[in-house]
């Protein structure tokens, strides 16, 4: 009985390490645009935070190679980016080269309550 006792309470303390680990389901999806695109306009930085990215659009040039920098200030998240090859787990760069349209992007790390709604978009224009 001891065993199966402290087992259970190993299990349960994990599973409420992984689901805290991006925090509370409070956060609010943020509804700012952004142009985050430095200014000599080859790289791109993506924040995540406890389920939302740092902006709901990212407004990117189309046609020109590009760097993603992935950086995840709170929780742990990784994205995907529709359309592309970009899929980083964790903290992480990749270049790419937007053809003009809608890109989606969202957490490809499963990140706790609010995982689902953590989403946003690039727009190349």
């Amino acid at each position: 009985m001891g065993k199966k006792f402290v087992c259970f309470i190993s299990i349960v303390g994990l599973l409420i390490l992984g689901v805290a680990a991006c925090g509370n389901s409070e956060g609010s999806v943020s509804s700012k645009q952004s142009d985050s695109v430095a200014a000599d306009g080859n790289s791109l930085t993506i924040t995540a935070t406890n389920f939302q990215f740092n902006s709901q659009t990212y407004k990117v040039p189309a046609g020109k190679e590009l760097t993603i920098h992935f950086k995840s200030k709170e929780g742990h998240h990784g994205i995907k980016i529709e359309g592309t090859n970009i899929d980083i787990k964790g903290e992480g760069s990749a270049k790419v080269t937007f053809k003009p349209g809608t890109y989606k992007i969202s957490c490809n790390v499963f990140c706790g309550s609010g995982h689902a709604k953590m989403q946003s978009k690039i727009v190349a224009e």
